[in-house]
């Protein structure tokens, strides 16, 4: 289905809806769907960027940050997600499409508070960096939250004292 309405914004978000209920549902036991899920975002985003796929990734997140068999996957949507959101505001102004900054940067927290060692290893963090620069001050109060949400959680996570989770 996703396939067949990838130019329809609105059913796009419904589909995603349904995957979010799913997924609130189900947990960990939707870990099949979700991986067939993120080759859907990876086929379908970087020509037809919809805000609900990131939000429903962010929900990915914090549902399997802690399942192994899952960790890949993650990496890998992780990966795609910021090179391609990356790419799509290279010709972008920040007003086009506030919505998936502020899903991408929910996509940072959330990875920096449930799997931070994703973040480290990725190769990104240089280009979420950037990305961040571009939206600080902007008029988009849910966006800034979301941005703001990733730096101080960063910031946390910078300043943990390893010790403390011996």
């Amino acid at each position: 289905m996703f396939d067949h309405f990838k130019k329809v914004p609105e059913v796009i978000r419904y589909l995603c809806k349904v995957i979010k209920r799913g997924l609130k549902k189900i947990g960990i036991r939707f870990r099949q769907i979700a991986k067939e899920f993120f080759k859907i975002v990876i086929l379908n985003f970087p020509e037809y960027p919809a805000a609900p796929y990131l939000y429903t990734i962010e929900l990915c997140a914090s549902t399997f940050g802690k399942c192994p068999d899952m960790l890949e996957s993650l990496h890998d949507i992780y990966q795609f997600v910021c090179k391609s959101v990356y790419n799509y505001f290279e010709s972008k102004n920040i007003d086009d499409n506030p919505e998936i900054l502020e899903d991408f940067f929910g996509i940072l927290f959330r990875y920096t508070k449930f799997i931070p060692d994703v973040l480290v290893v990725s190769e990104t963090l240089e280009m979420n960096m950037k990305m961040a620069l571009l939206v600080i001050g902007s008029n988009h109060k849910h966006l800034n939250k979301a941005l703001y949400l990733f730096v101080e959680r960063l910031f946390k996570n910078a300043n943990a004292d390893p010790q403390d989770q011996v």
